[in-house]
């Protein structure tokens, strides 16, 4: 079971899982140069240095005070690069020297004023409907949900079976954040079985034929 939901800063002030303070967006991430690259026309499809960015990311993480999932989905990023510029799981062990251009992009245009903002917009629900009924068909109770997510029951309920027609874009964050999790953690287990399967199976040496039908066969009468 994952948590989506991490301990928020004091400054926030959650209605339906988004925030509500009508912060305004900024240009770009107070306290950060534009890094080396950026600008340039040749890297319109390229790759740039990860490492501003990694400065970056974790100081959204710590402003916002979201999920790694959430804060990767707010800000358009993978979320395979928003976990290797973290440093979390099995990314830590790598060294990620260069991040796509797009992706650098996207970290450095929005800071926690712009991503606030945006987490209280209100948004058809469409996308959270489908994630929440796709966890439930895969065995996943709405309390289950609820603890994931960090959405009351009672939402989780209204939004699964679509008497709620609208929510924040916060909500349909954790929802997708929640999905993606399941959804890697049902191809971690598949991958592991099919480890499993293609190991040779443990060979024992076959038992030696019983005593008695090595035993000498009885003299026939003359």
């Amino acid at each position: 079971m994952t948590d989506i939901a991490n301990p928020k800063p004091p400054h926030l002030h959650l209605v339906g899982c988004g925030a509500t303070a009508p912060v305004a967006p900024g240009d770009a991430p107070a306290g950060f140069d534009a890094p080396a690259g950026l600008d340039s026309p040749e890297a319109s499809t390229g790759w740039v240095d990860a490492a501003p960015f990694r400065a970056m990311a974790h100081r959204l993480m710590a402003e916002t005070g979201w999920h790694w999932r959430v804060l990767a989905l707010a800000t358009d990023v993978p979320a395979g690069t928003m976990r290797a510029l973290l440093g979390l799981g099995r990314a830590a062990r790598h060294e990620h020297p260069r991040i796509r251009r797009s992706d650098a992009l996207s970290l450095w245009e929005r800071d926690a004023g712009y991503l606030l903002a945006r987490a209280a917009r209100p948004e058809l629900a469409r996308t959270t409907r489908i994630c929440l009924r796709v966890l439930i068909a895969r065995g996943h109770t709405v309390r289950t949900i609820s603890t994931m997510t960090a959405l009351p029951v009672h939402l989780v309920i209204e939004l699964a079976s679509g008497r709620r027609r609208h929510c924040t874009a916060m909500t349909t964050w954790r929802c997708r954040a929640a999905m993606q999790s399941h959804a890697e953690k049902l191809r971690a287990g598949q991958a592991r079985r099919r480890r499993d399967a293609a190991q040779p199976a443990l060979m024992t040496a076959p038992e030696g034929p019983d005593q008695a039908s090595i035993a000498p066969a009885p003299a026939r009468a003359a």
